[in-house]
């Protein structure tokens, strides 16, 4: 694979665990660790270039790792950062996120990257191209209830934390009804 010019207007997918606490923030959402090189990142961090490689591809396991997507000018736009387009055997799509990744740094990628939701890379598993009508995502929820504490939903990961006195849980359930109401 002959190596390709990253635009910024490319696209950058970063695969994490879904079971490793580090990588979520309190509330639920993507904490900046998910951006943190680990030993084997030296030359710099691994992404995979989005058009020319599918979700499934990235992802390999939706029941294991989510995906966050970055577009390259944001990457670019964080100081003395950039994006290589570096494939390796078995991942024409590879790339390295290059220059050095302090915690502020990783701050400031987490807040311009996006979380793929877990339906469209389910999607992407069982219809491989995008289809005409997608089905209608179906949510099941089963979880106890104990007295002053609100549950925050991610898919395959639920953490229960103490709910402040302004959002009882009956109005957390009632904003939840309404954000999912028009799932059958």
């Amino acid at each position: 694979m002959e190596i390709v010019t990253i635009g910024n207007e490319d696209f950058l997918l970063r695969r994490f665990p879904l079971a490793h606490p580090n990588y979520f923030r309190p509330d639920g959402s993507v904490s900046s660790y998910a951006y943190c090189p680990d030993k084997s990142d030296t030359a710099g961090l691994s992404v995979n270039l989005e058009r020319i490689t599918t979700l499934k591809a990235t992802v390999l396991d939706h029941n294991q790792f989510g995906l966050l997507r970055i577009s390259a000018g944001n990457i670019r736009s964080v100081p003395e950062l950039d994006c290589i387009h570096n494939p390796i055997e078995g991942n024409d799509a590879h790339s390295l996120i290059t220059g050095t990744i302090s915690k502020n740094k990783r701050s400031k990628l987490i807040e311009l990257s996006s979380t793929i939701p877990l339906v469209e890379l389910q999607q992407s598993i069982e219809h491989p191209t995008p289809p005409e009508h997608p089905p209608h995502a179906r949510l099941v929820l089963t979880c106890s209830r104990k007295p002053g504490n609100k549950v925050f939903l991610m898919p395959c990961r639920a953490a229960t934390t103490p709910a402040p006195k302004q959002a009882p849980l009956k109005q957390f359930m009632t904003i939840l009804q309404l954000q999912i109401s028009d799932i059958n």
